[in-house]
């Protein structure tokens, strides 16, 4: 085998290695807001995101995305004939969640503006179903951060824990999952899950506190595709290899005959 054919395999090796490696999950949701207390948020982190915040009704979105690979090994707990559940830890700020609303967004599952105050905080994905009293089965999928000393803290979380369950949706308790929702059937709105988001601390010997608190009507979550700019990247290399590699053989073959 030539170097230059040796070249052309560790290549398309490497890329299409590196593609399957990284599996990248990602996601979306939508829903109205139930609560939103603040009091002196006026110079505490994501202050303009509390200031734009309404409560009662106001619309909010957000978006999600994790990588596989980061995660450590599951904890796994079960409790036969009515439950299991998994949860997944990884490294800080392995969870990205953009939480959305009047025009401002903040870092719902990770230390975002505020930086940290335990020295590990709980960045954990959560998943697994339990058989309620009338033998109904109830799943439920969410991402959560949790950093807290003494009054400092800040947590995140959002569920997919739907009211009215529809035929079983997780992939077991693995990471790689594919669902969706929309609660808005036949003019009504349906509880898919809520999202919850608590920020409080100190700024100069100012005590400063907020909680949102919503309901999730819409719910999305894939395997994320791959970027297709990548894809040309090697596709465009590809025929430039082969080009040189037909020239190199023709200039050897010439020489040969001669």
């Amino acid at each position: 085998m030539t170097n230059l054919n040796k070249f052309m395999m560790l290549v398309a090796t490497v890329f299409f290695a590196h593609s399957a490696a990284a599996v990248i999950i990602e996601g979306s949701f939508s829903g109205r807001t139930w609560d939103v207390e603040k009091h002196d948020m006026e110079g505490a982190p994501d202050a303009k995101f509390w200031e734009n915040a309404t409560s009662w009704g106001g619309y909010f979105e957000g978006s999600f995305w994790y990588d596989t690979d980061l995660a450590e090994a599951p904890f796994i707990e079960e409790y036969p004939g009515s439950g299991a559940y998994a949860s997944y830890s990884g490294p800080h700020n392995w969870l990205h969640t953009t939480l959305r609303m009047n025009g401002e967004e903040i870092a719902l599952t990770s230390s975002g503006k505020t930086g940290t105050f335990m020295s590990k905080p709980y960045e954990t994905i959560n998943l697994g179903y339990q058989v309620d009293q009338y033998g109904e089965l109830e799943e439920s999928f969410s991402l959560g951060y949790y950093d807290r000393v003494g009054m400092s803290q800040r947590e995140g979380f959002f569920s997919f824990s739907p009211y009215i369950q529809p035929a079983p949706f997780l992939n077991g308790f693995s990471l790689i999952q594919n669902f969706s929702s929309d609660g808005h059937t036949q003019g009504l709105i349906e509880y898919l899950g809520y999202v919850q988001f608590i920020s409080e601390g100190q700024i100069d010997g100012i005590h400063y506190g907020g909680l949102f608190s919503g309901e999730i009507n819409k719910f999305d979550i894939h395997v994320r595709v791959p970027e297709p700019a990548a894809w040309l990247l090697f596709l465009c290399v590809l025929p430039l290899l082969i080009w040189r590699r037909r020239l190199t053989t023709s200039v050897f073959s010439t020489r040969a005959s001669s």
